[in-house]
């Protein structure tokens, strides 16, 4: 597992559950009135012992003043997919209910 999947697992385990095991990597491009607001990849791990879901999606974003913002969106609905995932984590950010 290299670096970047190994922090990801580290921080769903942190966040999420006992035991999380990357499942797939899923690339996304979110387009949002014609400008792109995600162009990345969003990691899918499968997790144990969390008794609210079974999967959680991951992914890390540069701060401009250096190192990562780890995102971790839980599989619960309405995210259901690596594509909702990013939805709800755009719309949280932007306070849109």
């Amino acid at each position: 597992m290299n670096g970047y999947l190994a922090e990801l697992t580290k921080v769903v385990r942190q966040r999420h559950g006992q035991e999380a095991e990357h499942i797939q990597t899923v690339l996304i491009n979110q387009i949002v009135e014609g400008d792109a607001v995600w162009d990345g990849t969003v990691e899918v791990f499968g997790l144990r012992w969390n008794s609210k879901a079974k999967l959680c999606y991951a992914w890390a974003q540069p701060k401009t003043e250096g190192g990562w913002e780890i995102t971790t969106v839980l599989g619960i609905r309405p995210v259901v997919s690596a594509h909702s995932a990013v939805k709800a984590a755009i719309a949280q950010r932007l306070n849109v209910t």
